[in-house]
């Protein structure tokens, strides 16, 4: 780690990490069978690894419908307040495209409108998540989304890849590390340049 990093982040930020959706109701099923929120589990596993190596202090949302992991985020742990909160979750098109009609692709991370904080995490981790994982960037978005407009602090929500299709479901079961460092450096720039 970068001792200027370390120094900088040395448990100066508290970020909660949540997976999309719950067990009893896993999302979006991936072109390989697989359901959104198990397929994400390793992506939110190795995110919060990556934080803490750069001195972030990052904690796991426990599993829940969305209305208990907000009220969890925006409650804190051991007495001290979460600076960001970060879903990650797996995109799916939501029309029916005909045979010469391509699918949906590309990644992109959406933020509450009017969080200047949310916009400028959202532009950062968009860019290298998009580098990292060399997916077509369909850029940094507000969007009002619960998630997004409940929480008391900037919050993200990352789609990093389609995975209704072959390409994005692939790149998150054979790629989680790569996709969880992009989004992990996003973050770092961001504190290191604050």
């Amino acid at each position: 780690m970068d001792t200027k990093m370390g120094q900088v982040l040395n448990g100066a930020m508290n970020i909660a990490i949540s997976i999309g959706h719950y067990p009893a109701e896993p999302g979006a099923k991936a072109h390989n069978g697989q359901h959104e929120y198990g397929l994400f589990a390793p992506v939110a596993g190795y995110l919060i690894r990556y934080l803490q190596e750069a001195g972030v202090r990052a904690w796991m949302v426990p599993a829940g419908k969305l209305g208990s992991k907000v009220d969890w985020v925006n409650g804190g742990i051991d007495g001290v307040a979460f600076d960001l909160a970060i879903e990650v979750h797996g995109n799916a098109d939501a029309d029916s495209d005909g045979p010469r009609m391509p699918e949906a692709h590309g990644c992109e991370t959406f933020y509450c409108e009017g969080s200047e904080k949310g916009e400028r995490y959202a532009n950062v981790v968009q860019a290298t998540m998009a580098r990292r994982t060399g997916e077509y960037s369909r850029g940094a978005k507000s969007g009002t989304f619960y998630w997004l407009r409940k929480t008391h602090m900037p919050a993200l929500l990352i789609e990093p890849a389609f995975i209704d299709e072959l390409r994005g479901s692939s790149l998150v079961y054979d790629k989680p590390r790569t996709i969880a460092r992009g989004i992990s450096q996003g973050v770092i720039s961001c504190l290191v340049e604050s």
